[in-house]
């Protein structure tokens, strides 16, 4: 039988193919992640952490100091080193250098998705092919945060896996899991599902065992159940080992327990919320793809490899920002399926359907330029071209900058009220040198009340956010006699001196339309508010804001 890839293979030797696609492809998997900070969100306070931590010589402070709500609670930093590490490439290279680290980083981690692949199908070009199509499917998440190292971690940490699961140098592989933790859990608290891969190989290794019966197994079979039992498992210690090797110990692992246990947090925060499959068109597609050939493979799938593809699923069905932990892990058990499915073709008796898969495999390549060229244009408008314009880096209009300015300008003192959206930047620019933040986006410190408070404050609510706070709201209002609605009550118990709104927020719409509310505003631009306290100790900087 003659082998369509030979054929092909005379035309374009196999080097010159894979050096002529590798350029595309590369250019791809990097320009998922070429976009300009295009808000004041988490990126900000990142660095803001790592100046810190540098300027104290990395002594942990017991409590979080950029928030001043924040007070009382314990600050894990599950991402110190990666906030250090962010911090020295912004000193080194600026905003825009560090931009480009962040997408070199993801360049190296689908292309080991690519590699781990073909380590498990030998064919270059579906390789490729899966790579591409988990950066595609990645491409939602990959902001300028520590979590973008957990992808470069995992993808590294599944090779190691499978190198245990072939056997090859055990013992140097298990020394290397347990670095790399070490390394990992100190980056970014995602570490945390090393733990899982390695219980998912620990667990599969069991459940393929007891499956086939306990009972009359031959002896060489018996042998080879317990050496990868105490291969899985002695790595599976260790890894757990080592994702205590870090300042707060066993702490980092309950952050994420704190706030998946929070049914308003979970409901609260947008990356914790189900994808849009309108607009997850690589994930869609890698999801359709899974139960196709996942039903056609069902009785080859290891129990191990069925654990990590149920855990990781579920995971990516319910919170958006899970979708590249799906594709790092999925991707190459799916193509797996798929290669061996093609096979299957080439090797099939049937003369039509072996010309089938022959023109597959004559097609992969256009297939793979042309996914490139849909995940390039799709990104192009907004993100790429974005990113040559900003020469700073970031969109300005995207944050308060010019609040901030005003701000500190007048020297308008604190306590401050702000929104989640953009505390990172407050938290950049004031925090704690200026003025503590009133709250950001470290759910894991404060929990959901403060959270709540923010909310009910933002969106100019009458009642309390819970049944609790309503209750204190108008026992407060009798012992007062006053009719305050929950969010100047809200405001006075935190005893707010100003807030930086955006103007899209029902907060600013209610003071522009309520002049007596007790709050004046003293700066408005095209996006952004600020509002100081109508007392004595304001009267300048109010009277400033009303001169021509």
């Amino acid at each position: 039988m003659s082998d369509p890839q030979s054929g092909l293979q005379q035309k374009i030797s196999p080097q010159a193919l894979a050096v002529v696609l590798l350029v595309p492809v590369s250019i791809t998997l990097f320009a998922v992640g070429l976009f300009p900070v295009r808000d004041g969100g988490d990126q900000w306070w990142h660095l803001k952490t790592g100046k810190y931590l540098l300027e104290v010589k990395f002594n942990f402070p017991e409590e979080d100091v950029f928030s001043f709500t924040g007070k009382g609670h314990r600050w894990a930093n599950h991402e110190w080193l990666a906030d250090t590490l962010m911090y020295l490439g912004y000193r080194t290279f600026g905003l825009r250098g560090l931009i480009l680290l962040k997408c070199t980083v993801l360049l190296v981690a689908f292309l080991l998705v690519g590699l781990l692949i073909y380590r498990r199908t030998g064919h270059l070009l579906w390789s490729m092919l899966g790579a591409v199509m988990a950066a595609w499917t990645s491409q939602y998440s990959v902001h300028l945060r520590p979590p973008v190292l957990t992808y470069l971690m995992m993808a590294l940490f599944l090779h190691l896996m499978l190198n245990l699961e072939r056997g090859k140098s055990v013992r140097l592989n298990q020394i290397y899991c347990f670095l790399l933790m070490v390394l990992w859990i100190n980056l970014h608290g995602g570490a945390i599902l090393g733990i899982i891969i390695s219980g998912a190989f620990f667990s599969g290794n069991l459940m393929s065992w007891f499956a086939g019966g306990m009972t009359r197994k031959p002896l060489e079979e018996l042998a080879v159940f317990r050496q990868l039992t105490r291969r899985f498992g002695l790595n599976l210690v260790l890894v757990i080992l080592a994702s205590l090797c870090n300042p707060f110990t066993y702490q980092i692992h309950l952050l994420t327990l704190k706030v998946m246990q929070s049914k308003h947090l979970t409901g609260l925060i947008s990356e914790l919320q189900m994808p849009n499959l309108h607009h997850t068109t690589g994930y869609l597609l890698l999801v359709l793809f899974l139960v196709l050939f996942g039903l056609m493979a069902i009785r080859r799938v290891k129990p191990a490899e069925g654990l990590l593809v149920m855990f990781f699923l579920h995971q990516s069905l319910n919170h958006v920002r899970h979708l590249p932990l799906f594709a790092i892990v999925v991707t190459p058990i799916l193509f797996e399926t798929i290669v061996c499915w093609h096979r299957g073709l080439l090797e099939h008796s049937a003369a039509a359907v072996r010309r089938s898969g022959g023109v597959l495999l004559k097609i992969l390549p256009v297939l793979i330029l042309l996914l490139c060229f849909r995940v390039i244009r799709e990104n192009w408008t907004g993100r790429i071209q974005l990113f040559f314009s900003e020469k700073q880096g970031y969109v300005r209009q995207g944050a308060p900058h010019d609040a901030v300015d005003f701000v500190i300008h007048h020297k308008i003192p604190g306590p401050m009220y702000n929104p989640i959206n953009f505390s990172g930047l407050l938290i950049w620019r004031l925090s704690p040198e200026y003025t503590q933040t009133f709250t950001d986006s470290r759910f894991g410190i404060f929990g959901d009340q403060v959270i709540l408070d923010c909310l009910a404050i933002e969106n100019a609510q009458a009642e309390g956010p819970d049944p609790e706070s309503r209750q204190a709201h108008f026992l407060d209002m009798q012992k007062k006699g006053d009719q305050r609605p929950y969010w100047a009550f809200a405001l006075d118990k935190y005893e707010i001196n100003f807030m930086i709104l955006a103007r899209d927020c029902r907060l600013h719409w209610v003071l522009n339309h309520f002049p007596n509310s007790g709050w004046a505003k003293v700066y408005e631009d095209f996006g952004y508010a600020v509002y100081v306290k109508d007392v004595a100790e304001n009267s300048e900087v109010i009277q400033r804001s009303r001169l021509p």
